[in-house]
């Protein structure tokens, strides 16, 4: 049996088209869900481990809850995605049963642990632990070659498999996305930055859909002209990105998507694992200002996407079977 594990919304859509393809071609799967982040009803899954909830040690609950459940005994082969608290326990877990685990979008890197944290110790962790590795990028590739990891592929990224095809325009619209714990510290200040921006362009509709940790919404009481909104569904968020003209995101998933779409990009980080040609990087809340100052007045040029071809999933899937996994 293949065991496919995700918590968050951001591994489930990437997971969802390899899934897709499994089950089409009538391989045993089974799918768990962590409970790791708050199903919107966007989610499917077999199982669900019973998390609970730990707000003081939220990370080590998550980690340990997994550790100690009994979902691995009858798989075979385990899946997991990206660089979270849930694929880390989930492919430590595997790893203790002597269960070949396959890690997605493997290979990003920063090299710095406190940013993105923790996120980049988890994936190095998981490249440690996992037997197969699928590497979005040359990079991503290099990166384990250099950590002499065996079994890599450069497949793309899965995320650009889930993308419809819209009509893209430019409208007087700059998407802001911001949640990473590295800029919890200071996220109130990173939104006062865009709150003025949003009043040095009164013309341009700045629109947050607000990430419900508790430390971003409590940060959001210094915005007035930006508009608010409740977290999208995945399809609407998309469409809100192919009409922006601009994106501000602390995103890594926002990132790959405003490059499929050909979005200039302020990336609010210090470090990016996901380089791309349209962006910036912008790596404290005071230079954001001037840095929107200027992007907004170059032109985009149309560049490939980086990130993949739409093709990754299915990739993904071939070398899965040229390795006997499924």
């Amino acid at each position: 049996m293949n065991l496919v594990a995700y918590g968050t919304r951001p591994e489930w859509i990437k997971l969802k088209p390899l899934i897709k393809i499994l089950k089409e071609n009538k391989h045993d799967v089974k799918v768990v869900f962590t409970g790791q982040q708050k199903d919107i009803g966007e989610f499917e899954y077999d199982v669900k481990i019973d998390i609970g909830d730990n707000p003081n040690n939220r990370l080590n609950h998550i980690v340990s809850t997994i550790l100690n459940s009994e979902i691995f005994f009858d798989a075979k082969h385990v899946i997991v995605q990206g660089d979270t608290a849930s694929a880390f326990a989930v492919a430590l877990s595997a790893f203790n049963m002597g269960i070949p685990v396959s890690h997605i979008e493997a290979g990003l890197r920063t090299f710095d642990t406190e940013n993105p944290y923790p996120e980049e110790s988890y994936r190095q962790m998981i490249s440690s632990i996992a037997s197969y590795h699928y590497a979005p990028t040359q990079t991503d590739f290099d990166n384990l070659v250099r950590e002499r990891r065996s079994n890599i592929s450069i497949t793309g990224n899965t995320v650009i498999d889930t993308l419809p095809e819209l009509e893209v325009t430019e409208d007087k619209l700059v998407l802001v996305t911001m949640h990473r714990r590295e800029n919890h510290e200071h996220m109130r200040r990173w939104f006062a930055a865009i709150e003025l921006l949003a009043n040095y362009y009164p013309d341009y509709e700045f629109v947050l859909p607000l990430h419900p940790n508790p430390k971003v919404v409590q940060a959001a009481d210094v915005l007035d002209k930006v508009n608010i909104v409740k977290p999208l569904e995945h399809k609407d968020l998309l469409y809100l990105l192919a009409r922006s003209s601009m994106v501000i995101t602390d995103s890594g998933g926002i990132q790959e998507e405003a490059s499929f779409y050909g979005k200039r990009i302020l990336v609010c980080r210090k470090h990016t694992e996901r380089p791309s040609p349209n962006q910036t990087l912008v790596s404290e809340p005071n230079i954001l200002i001037s840095s929107f100052h200027k992007m907004i007045k170059t032109h985009l040029n149309k560049t490939e996407c980086p990130f993949g071809d739409g093709q990754s999933s299915q990739r993904i899937y071939s070398i899965m079977k040229e390795y006997n996994l499924i």
